[in-house]
């Protein structure tokens, strides 16, 4: 239909030049008749690729909504997925012994729905950014309706991913709450032992400092606790950063209060690993000004 209109137009106009060459040939009442004819079927010409071009325009704007549409659906089923399970997770570890288990080994399946979901939105999201653009491009009412359609396609993919968003978060303060309890505790144990460390580090710096000669035995003593601090708090760091590592790495495909705080642990288990690298320094130092002073005597 395009390409006839097309040639339709192409005829007018030739039939227009081969008129105004004609002209002086033809009586002038014969004359204005035809321009009048040839305007009228240009009139309708133009009409009919109007209706011809928004016709298009339409079929268009209807791919591009079944298209993001069936993505938006794909995406829905993910979330539908992933508030169901987390929903079992939660009852299943609500209970005690196998029950309490299985809420576990459903927190395995949880996530891999969570990275399907993530799939699927983000997929959806990729071809309605595309779409969008492309109804932008179609004229009057029918792009404004498709642009208002797309739209409210993407508020169903965020009001989908938020739903399951919401409700795996419960699932990750449910069963990470336990492990955080856990290194919390251990953060503050390790965090005893290296203030033992650098009270250690101190006490041999204060001392020095106000030209105090500190006898070789409590010198020895002083080292020997300050070192024997480092290396318990050293390996217990070691240990609670790797737990930490494993836990964050579990909480990826998922955002809760419980992650942001093993991330504020892990920052603050780094900090007492410096602080333990200068009461090594420190240690390291002293204990060769220590030996040097003990082969001199």
């Amino acid at each position: 239909a395009t390409a006839a209109a097309a040639a339709a137009t192409a005829s007018l106009q030739t039939a227009a030049r081969l008129l105004e060459a004609r002209s002086r040939l033809l009586p002038a009442d014969e004359v204005e008749g035809l321009k009048e004819a040839l305007m009228e079927g240009q009139e309708r010409l133009d009409g009919a690729a109007a209706k011809l071009s928004e016709a298009a325009d339409r079929r268009s704007s209807e791919k591009y909504l079944v298209e993001v549409e069936d993505q938006v659906k794909v995406a829905e089923g993910a979330a539908t997925t992933v508030c169901d399970l987390s929903r079992a997770v939660l009852q299943a570890s609500a209970g005690a012994g196998e029950e309490a288990s299985n809420g576990a080994e459903g927190g395995e399946e949880l996530k891999a729905a969570a990275r399907e979901l993530k799939s699927a939105a983000g997929a959806a999201k990729n071809i309605l950014k595309v779409r969008l653009v492309s109804a932008r491009r179609l004229a009057g009412e029918v792009g404004k309706d498709a642009v208002e359609q797309l739209t409210a396609l993407e508020g169903r993919i965020e009001a989908a991913t938020q739903r399951a968003m919401d409700l795996q978060s419960q699932v990750i303060q449910k069963l990470h709450s336990g492990a955080k309890a856990d290194l919390t505790s251990r953060v503050a144990a390790a965090e005893g032992v290296v203030r033992l460390a650098v009270q250690a580090a101190d006490e041999i710096n204060e001392r020095q400092a106000s030209k105090e000669v500190i006898p070789v035995a409590e010198m020895q003593e002083i080292l020997t606790r300050g070192s024997e601090a480092h290396e318990k708090a050293q390996a217990g760091l070691s240990e609670i950063q790797t737990a930490l590592q494993e836990q964050l790495k579990d909480l990826e495909l998922g955002e809760s209060p419980i992650k942001g705080e093993m991330k504020e642990m892990a920052t603050k288990v780094t900090a007492l690993q410096a602080d333990l690298a200068k009461c090594k320094k420190a240690f390291n130092l002293h204990e060769k000004t220590f030996v040097a002073k003990t082969i001199q005597k």
